[in-house]
């Protein structure tokens, strides 16, 4: 019988809030700005959805089998790093001269969404040591 310990309920979260996001970047009112330079605009609307379908299920499925569980926080953690990378781009494309102009508050998402990375490592690693 499968033994539900709090790491694979946070991975089950985890990859719902992935699921999540996948619905709501595939909405098409979200449309791509060319005047700003954030690297995930750049990416297809269908591909941005498989990228954070893909993670969800790759963290789904490592939430129930007990080997995959470091690879399940590897993945939790690969989209909200990839947003945060855009957003620092974003911002430091803002401080150099040319176009496309970036954000100049690109560093706050960055922030935010690199928060939310460290989060999901903090969950992973203090989980391991519990279990241990």
């Amino acid at each position: 019988m499968l033994r539900v310990t709090p790491r694979r309920w946070a991975l089950l979260w985890i990859a719902l809030g992935h699921v999540g996001m996948a619905a709501w970047v595939s909405d098409p009112r979200l449309t791509l700005d060319p005047d700003r330079a954030i690297l995930f605009e750049a990416m297809p609307i269908p591909v941005r959805v498989a990228l954070w379908a893909s993670a969800a299920l790759t963290v789904a499925v490592g939430a129930l089998w007990p080997r995959w569980e470091s690879v399940a926080f590897g993945a939790a953690m690969v989209m909200p790093i990839e947003r945060a990378a855009g957003h620092l781009w974003s911002w430091v494309h803002h401080l150099l001269p040319g176009a496309p102009p970036g954000d100049p508050l690109g560093w706050g998402p960055a922030l935010v969404w690199a928060s939310i990375a460290a989060l999901i490592a903090l969950v992973g690693r203090s989980s391991t040591r519990e279990e241990a």
